[in-house]
């Protein structure tokens, strides 16, 4: 256990490298004019898919020259008309994947045109994306 006096001195040195901290703050650039504009016009894409069509889907990422993607192994859920649970359980075994890359404005098209192709081969199966706008990133 710290005594009041050990705790004060420490405090002490915390507002010390604060305050310089901050200081150094003012001297950088100002950059939120360039982090806006910069992402004006992203997107991000949400690629929800059975684990079957993995493979499929990483390999159209790389066909759309897409490097930039988090992937997510294990995702529950289901469709909202036609679409079975998807649960890893004994009762529906099946799981998602899903995928969400965040990309220029003009890729949009061809990624849902793609995936749109991809669900056209099993219905049953199913791959659903989603697009939203990007205001700004670090």
């Amino acid at each position: 256990m710290f005594s009041s006096s050990i705790h004060l001195k420490h405090r002490g040195k915390f507002k010390a490298v604060e305050q310089l901290y901050f200081e150094h703050l003012k001297t950088l650039p100002d950059v939120s004019r360039s982090v806006s504009k910069k992402y004006k016009h992203m997107k991000a894409v949400f690629i929800v898919f059975n684990q079957s069509n993995t493979e499929r889907v990483e390999y159209m990422l790389e066909q759309l020259a897409i490097r930039g993607f988090t992937f997510f192994e294990q995702v529950q859920g289901q469709g909202t008309k036609t679409g079975e649970p998807r649960r890893g359980t004994h009762t529906w075994p099946e799981m998602n994947s899903a995928i969400i890359s965040v990309v220029e404005d003009d890729k949009v098209d061809i990624i849902l045109k793609t995936v749109r192709k991809l669900d056209q081969r099993n219905k049953e199966i199913g791959v659903r994306a989603f697009v939203w706008n990007i205001e700004q990133s670090v």
